[in-house]
């Protein structure tokens, strides 16, 4: 059969071989040969729509060392990215948790930059900017808008009009 298009050894070897030590490239063959006939997850998209969920892109962008250091508090630590997944669900999309440092919300920041998301919940423009706004590049703070402009500030400086340079 054909391979998926972003097969996660690292997801398989924590779902399907913890402790093991094998090469992504047996990991491979394993989910060629034996996994995808039996129905093991091979991909975030997988993962994510088990869950219930349209699919995973996002999860690209979950850095889990990141994630846990930044969700401490109420997440503990999650040991692969299915239980970070799982805390998303739980409770972290109500919380705006941060997937990592470098991917931050900022919920007043994303509906004043996206007016066509006016009227939504902080959780709702989350979820939006999680499940679409990533994988159409739409900056879910002010940094990364700076950063889109090749500008390594973080936050814009006192009388920028940053509207006039939205896309």
């Amino acid at each position: 059969g054909r391979v998926p298009y972003q097969f996660e050894p690292d997801l398989y070897r924590a779902l399907y071989f913890k402790g093991a030590q094998m090469s992504n490239d047996a990991l491979l063959e394993h989910y060629q040969s034996i996994g995808k006939a039996a129905g093991f997850l091979g991909t975030l998209d997988q993962l994510a729509q088990r869950e219930g969920l349209e699919d995973g892109y996002w999860l690209r962008f979950l850095n889990l060392e990141e994630f846990n250091l930044l969700n401490s508090r109420w997440l503990g630590e999650a040991a692969n990215k299915q239980e970070a997944l799982q805390a998303m669900i739980r409770e972290g999309f109500e919380r705006l948790a941060p997937i990592s440092f470098a991917h931050s919300f900022d919920p007043a920041y994303f509906a004043d930059a996206n007016p066509a998301q006016a009227g939504k919940t902080p959780v709702e423009l989350y979820k939006y900017w999680l499940f679409t706004g990533l994988k159409a590049k739409v900056p879910g703070n002010a940094s990364e808008h700076l950063k889109l402009h090749g500008l390594a500030l973080l936050e814009y400086p006192v009388g920028f009009d940053w509207r006039a340079y939205g896309d």
